[in-house]
């Protein structure tokens, strides 16, 4: 048992774990989608999802512990709706993921067609991808060091451009805080998600932390309010520092617009650059390693996939089911180009499993006796607001 407790991390390590789940370069394309549908008044949108997904972490953790197995989605949503239902609800995540790494890499393209304006923005995205899913059938993930490296590229940016825009923000009186109406600040919540997508993987620490009942809920907690608070101070700031014109096209990337608004901070807003578009690459190498072997334990639970893959070794049937990841997102990348529709799309399906799966909980009365389903039902609820502003937004462009 003592060996056991030696292998334990704390409640720092778990908040640590957790930040890197959470914190990814979706956050970066966030800012022209809000400065667009709500102003500064999005920021009021990033409260509500911190409280959403603060639910939905805790039930989560709840998850986790009650069914410590893999596959996740898969898992918790056979457990009260079947097999098939479970196979929907891991699908649904899947194709969601699929959707953000193909705006992810359109995102790439624009920063990439900074540096090297000659190349088309579809040759841009399209080597990426290429290039990372070779990567992944080399086997060269992202090493604990690459991981903090990843985290360091990310966060940066964060700080300097709340650092840049707090000494440069815009008197008040000539801030209009709602320019839209207060109604629109909902429907952004499906975009604000967006920059949260990951807190489901730190619920799975509850075989590594010590005194896990207390520390993993501490731990979701405040990574959840620590999160929260870093971006709504970096939309906030920035919304309210730039005008919300030169905010309005997503194609434009946020170090442009920084270098435009502030060119004595030249040098600091080129490192901006490079770091944002180092946090994109190393989030879809990342992802593209995860949603692989989420999808590599997702279909030996289907029969005839299968019983075609057992026909070849371990080691091969994985680099097909990479290839095939990489196809998806390189094609849905040279079909669609509507980031709107990702964001849609990506909130729908995502959220769609989360809701699946933490239904499981509904189910077990021990849940309902202590109480504990409260946190439950709230999760529940607020991310039914976010799911339906998700699929109003697919309905809308979709129509149009």
């Amino acid at each position: 048992m003592s060996n056991d407790h030696k292998h334990k991390i704390g409640l720092s390590t778990a908040i640590t774990v957790c930040l890197n789940a959470m914190i990814g370069s979706g956050i970066f394309t966030a800012p022209a989608a809000i400065a667009s549908y709500a102003g500064p008044a999005g920021i009021l949108a990033f409260i509500f999802v911190g409280v959403a997904v603060w639910c939905l972490a805790l039930s989560f953790a709840r998850l986790a512990f009650l069914y410590p197995e893999s596959g996740s989605f898969y898992t918790y949503t056979k457990v009260w709706a079947g097999h098939a239902w479970g196979i929907i609800a891991s699908l649904s995540y899947i194709t969601g993921l699929i959707g953000c790494m193909s705006m992810l890499t359109h995102v790439c393209s624009f920063y990439l067609s900074e540096v090297i304006p000659s190349l088309d923005l579809r040759i841009l995205g399209g080597s990426v991808i290429i290039l990372l899913t070779v990567f992944n059938l080399l086997g060269m993930v992202l090493s604990e060091l690459g991981q903090k490296i990843l985290l360091a590229c990310t966060i940066f940016p964060l700080l300097a451009v709340i650092g840049v825009c707090i000494g440069n923000m815009q008197p008040m009186e000539n801030i209009v805080f709602a320019p839209h109406g207060f109604n629109h600040i909902l429907e952004v919540t499906r975009i604000v998600i967006f920059g949260f997508f990951g807190f489901e993987c730190a619920a799975s620490l509850f075989g590594i932390v010590d005194n896990p009942k207390k520390n993993v809920p501490l731990a979701l907690s405040n990574s959840v309010l620590l999160v929260t608070c870093l971006y709504t101070l970096f939309v906030g700031t920035l919304l309210l520092a730039v005008p919300l014109q030169m905010l309005s096209n997503p194609t434009v990337p946020l170090s442009t617009i920084l270098h435009f608004l502030l060119p004595q901070y030249s040098w600091l807003t080129w490192g901006i650059h490079f770091s944002i578009l180092s946090a994109i690459i190393g989030t879809l190498h990342s992802m593209i390693w995860s949603v692989s072997v989420f999808m590599h334990s997702l279909v030996h639970r289907i029969g005839w996939i299968h019983n075609i893959l057992e026909l070849y070794q371990s080691s091969f049937q994985y680099k097909i089911i990479v290839i095939t990841v990489g196809s998806l997102i390189g094609t849905t990348f040279l079909l669609f180009n509507n980031l709107d529709l990702f964001f849609s799309l990506a909130a729908v399906c995502i959220v769609a499993s989360y809701c699946a799966s933490i239904a499981a909980l509904f189910f077990i009365k021990e849940e309902w006796t202590s109480g504990r389903n409260i946190i439950t039902l709230l999760a529940l609820a607020t991310a039914s607001v976010i799911l339906f502003f998700g699929a109003r937004g697919v309905l809308s462009v979709l129509t149009n």
